[in-house]
């Protein structure tokens, strides 16, 4: 009762990748979703590419497609827009991603602190103060969020 096959090509993609052998890390992930779909495939795949080869229109790729996969996992949404706004310098295609995962997950708290970070960081002050106020409305008992953010909508 070990692992299935999809999730042997995970953990070897894994090894290769300890290794150092992103290629063969890539074919295995690759493999592992041909086999069965799986989110882990298609995240290890957007990581590889992001983090390992600074491949950020591959990552891209399969940030979407893990998303689709997943399309709860927040953090997926989030470090799919910081790539996107950072590495890729596409602020826009950030925000959309962060409103798709609002869409999917309402009023998540990261999501939303996400999209306030990207709005003050373009400098969008009616957006930037708009998400601000759905947080703190969404989260009224959070004193965290209220000292943070508390004063913008002053």
């Amino acid at each position: 009762d070990g692992p299935g096959e999809w999730q042997t090509w995970v953990a070897i993609g894994n090894m290769y990748s300890m290794f150092g052998d992103y290629e063969r890390a890539i074919l295995s992930f690759k493999k592992s979703h041909e086999v069965h779909p799986n989110i882990l495939g298609q995240r290890n795949m957007a990581e590889t590419y992001r983090l390992n080869l600074q491949d950020y229109e591959q990552a891209a790729i399969y940030y979407a497609r893990a998303i689709d996969e997943a399309p709860g996992d927040v953090g997926l949404y989030i470090t799919f827009a910081r790539m996107l706004q950072k590495q890729l310098n596409n602020p826009v295609e950030a925000e959309e991603v962060l409103s798709n995962g609002l869409k999917r997950i309402p009023k998540h708290p990261d999501i939303l602190i996400a999209l306030i970070n990207l709005y003050k960081d373009t400098g969008d002050e009616a957006l930037y103060k708009e998400a601000v106020r759905i947080l703190l409305e969404a989260y009224p008992d959070e004193k965290q969020y209220q000292e943070a953010w508390g004063s913008v909508l002053d």
